[in-house]
């Protein structure tokens, strides 16, 4: 199972986080801000901008031009911090990234931890080929995507920032059940692995707190995202299909 999901090489562009929050401690009274992008080798970097607005403790403004000279690069997202509340996005957060069609990724410095919003109006990207990036492109979003652009699925507000047990790569268990109520919230119900079918929703063990997420496919194959690397569809073999966990369904 780990030659199946690269583990070896699991931190792979999530050191950004501590690079936005190294940031933000340097300015605590203040909301930072600036752009998560995805330069040309495949690696993320985080673009700190000016903060412009006038009540820099309680919101953030980019420049105009520097906010159109970023949308020539791969922008992942777009950070700020918050620091005198929760990392919980504002209705104003909220109404931004929509309008942005951007996540954004937040920091909240007083409780220190992170909360990744996914706004409704991001395009949903190709489901092959992506860059694997921890906490907005990796299985979980892959697999949220799938179901958005076919069926009715929700993810308003799902934190897709997973928090881990550090520095191992286990989820906490909290994080281990808010993913679960993302699916069963949707509509999600478990069926018996031997009654798998194409569409159903795939839960991988890979230890006692890690688990992974992909979707049967056609032609015993299944689409998912490695946790390094890029998302892709595999074909199952005896090894893959021993860790399968459970199996949910949509049901309509």
């Amino acid at each position: 199972m780990e030659g199946f999901l690269e583990l070896t090489n699991i931190n792979i562009n999530s050191s950004f986080y501590e690079e936005i929050k190294k940031y933000a401690l340097k300015r605590p009274a203040q909301e930072v801000c600036g752009f998560v992008i995805l330069n040309d080798f495949g690696e993320v970097e985080i673009k700190p901008c000016e903060n412009i607005y006038p009540d820099k403790t309680n919101g953030f403004k980019i420049q105009t031009k520097v906010f159109l000279d970023s949308l020539k690069k791969d922008v992942l997202a777009i950070y700020h911090s918050h620091p005198f509340h929760s990392s919980d996005p504002s209705s104003h957060d909220l109404a931004q990234s929509q309008e942005l069609c951007t996540p954004f990724v937040i920091y909240s410095v007083k409780y220190d931890n992170f909360y990744i919003h996914i706004p409704k109006s991001v395009p949903i990207k190709p489901f092959a080929q992506r860059q694997y990036v921890d906490g907005l492109q990796n299985c979980i979003v892959l697999v949220a995507d799938f179901y958005k652009k076919k069926h009715k699925f929700a993810s308003d507000g799902f934190n897709f920032y997973l928090e881990r047990k550090r520095p191992t790569w286990e989820f906490t268990f909290d994080t281990m059940v808010s993913s679960k109520n993302l699916f069963r919230d949707n509509g999600f119900k478990k069926v018996e692995k031997a009654k798998m079918k194409k569409n159903d929703l795939i839960v991988f063990q890979i230890k006692k707190n890690e688990v992974h997420f992909g979707v049967c496919l056609d032609n015993d194959k299944f689409l998912h995202h490695p946790f390094y690397g890029f998302s892709q569809e595999s074909f199952f073999n005896e090894q893959i299909k021993n860790s399968i966990h459970s199996v949910y369904r949509k049901s309509v």
